[in-house]
């Protein structure tokens, strides 16, 4: 289903396209809308989504993250890679910190709770139609506590005795007096360091040593 509204004069932004799996929701949010564009389309079909894009080249499109079997940051991805392409803000009900980042990543110019006000919606658009990115102050807590928290999730990915090898490697020990010392074989050490690699994203062991002592992981 697809809706147009004429809104009566104001300062105008441009078009808007509105997607939405849940059509009484997109027609809530173009009532609130009417105003400060020239036309509004809503799309609750990822096919429908793509066509509008294609035919009426929306200066900005609103959608939720997911439309039945889509993800609407895949199709903006490659919608982005068309000319003339739309801005993009993302309204969703539920998102991490991931989902906002990579959101941000692959092109989207905003991403904002469902339960924003009219006000912070308002100020959203303005910002992006300027130029701007706009990313809302409880996703930016959310992404900065996820960070902050991110050392103490790779510990406790460790186990007690991953983190008796590292802390012995830190000491500038080999793997074979490693070894020697936790009663283990080299293999089972070397063993232990790849997966405290993998668990850190690194490479060797110096950098391992680096990053888990920046990370807290070492004191």
């Amino acid at each position: 289903m697809d809706m147009v509204c004429n809104p009566p004069e104001r300062k105008q932004c441009g078009s808007l396209l509105l997607v939405d799996g849940h059509t009484l929701v997109a027609e809530g949010i173009a009532k609130l809308l009417e105003s400060r564009f020239s036309r509004i389309w809503i799309a609750s079909t990822a096919a429908r989504f793509q066509e509008l894009v294609s035919q009426v080249r929306p200066t900005l499109v609103i959608a939720d993250l997911y439309l039945p079997g889509a993800s609407c940051i895949a199709l903006m991805d490659g919608m982005l890679q068309q000319e003339g392409a739309p801005a993009f803000i993302f309204l969703p009900a539920e998102a991490g910190p991931d989902t906002v980042t990579h959101a941000i990543a692959a092109g989207a110019k905003g991403f904002l709770h469902r339960r924003c006000s009219s006000q912070e919606l308002f100020r959203a658009i303005d910002c992006i139609m300027d130029g701007c990115t706009y990313v809302a102050a409880s996703f930016l807590a959310s992404q900065a506590e996820a960070e902050a928290a991110a050392p103490k999730r790779r510990r406790a990915m460790l186990t007690a005795k991953q983190l008796q090898v590292l802390e012995h490697v830190a000491l500038g020990m080999r793997a074979q007096d490693v070894a020697q010392k936790l009663h283990l074989s080299t293999r089972t050490v070397e063993s232990h360091k790849r997966a405290i690699m993998r668990q850190l994203n690194v490479g060797n062991s110096l950098e391992m040593v680096r990053v888990a002592r920046e990370d807290g992981i070492l004191t």
